[in-house]
C-alpha cells in the first residue's frame, strides 16, 4: 500500500513539474513571439523613414539642379551681356551662389 501511495505521490510531482516546465516554455515563446513583433515592427518604421528621407533628398537634389540650371542660364546671359547690365547680372549671381 505504502509503496503504492509513494509511486502515485512521485507521479503527480513528476506530472507537476512537466506542467510548470511546459508552462514556463509557453511564456517564453510568447515573450519572444512578442519581442519579435516588436522588432518586425520598428524595422518596418525605419524602412519607411529610409523611404521618406530618400523621397526629401531627390526633392532637394532635383531644387538644386534647377537651381544650377538657373544660374547657368544666367551665367550665358551675363556673358552676352555688357557693361552695366553685365554688373547688375553678375551681382545677382553672386548673391545667388551664396544663397546655395
Amino acid at each position: 500500500g505504502e509503496e503504492a501511495a509513494t509511486a502515485v505521490r512521485e507521479r503527480d510531482e513528476a506530472r507537476a513539474r512537466v506542467q510548470a516546465v511546459q508552462k514556463e516554455a509557453e511564456q517564453s515563446v510568447s515573450s519572444l513571439q512578442a519581442e519579435l513583433d516588436s522588432v518586425h515592427k520598428q524595422l518596418l518604421a525605419s524602412q519607411e523613414s529610409a523611404r521618406e528621407q530618400e523621397i526629401a533628398y531627390r526633392k532637394q537634389a532635383e531644387a538644386m539642379q534647377a537651381d544650377m540650371e538657373g544660374l547657368a542660364s544666367k551665367t550665358r546671359q551675363a556673358a552676352d551681356k555688357s557693361g552695366a547690365e553685365k554688373d547688375v547680372l553678375v551681382e545677382e549671381l553672386r548673391c545667388q551662389i551664396g544663397a546655395l
